[in-house]
């Protein structure tokens, strides 16, 4: 029997979890920043109107205010988690068997992934 999965690929899904609960953010550049120990408040990720003005993942935050004014929200990953799970749960109504990719330590298009990006349906 063949298998057939459909893959929600959710690339920036910080942001667009951000998004979905203040809608108004969507056309204003937006980073989600973290505190690193060394670095201090850095950008951990940014919508497309923020990327068009420059700004980055991993740019300091005081680099990213200095290209353009931001509105700029705490990260907060296991929210993200969270939420992406609960989609998950969601999305059973449509499939009966839906997941989330695994996280291993090889390589995605040349960089490490720290949480899930696809949901994963069976739509056979």
């Amino acid at each position: 029997m063949n298998q057939r999965v459909l893959c929600t690929w959710l690339p920036n899904w910080p942001v667009q979890r951000v998004q979905a609960v203040e809608p108004q953010l969507a056309n204003e550049p937006l980073a989600l920043q973290y505190r690193d120990s060394r670095r201090g408040l850095v950008v951990a990720a940014a919508n497309l109107a923020a990327r068009a003005q420059g700004v980055r993942p991993n740019m300091s935050i005081s680099e990213a205010t200095a290209l353009t004014p931001l509105t700029i929200r705490t990260h907060d990953p296991h929210e993200d988690m969270d939420q992406l799970c609960t989609l998950t749960e969601q999305a059973q109504q449509f499939s009966p068997l839906v997941g989330l990719e695994q996280l291993d330590k090889k390589l995605w298009a040349g960089r490490t992934l720290y949480q899930p990006e696809c949901l994963l349906l069976d739509v056979t």
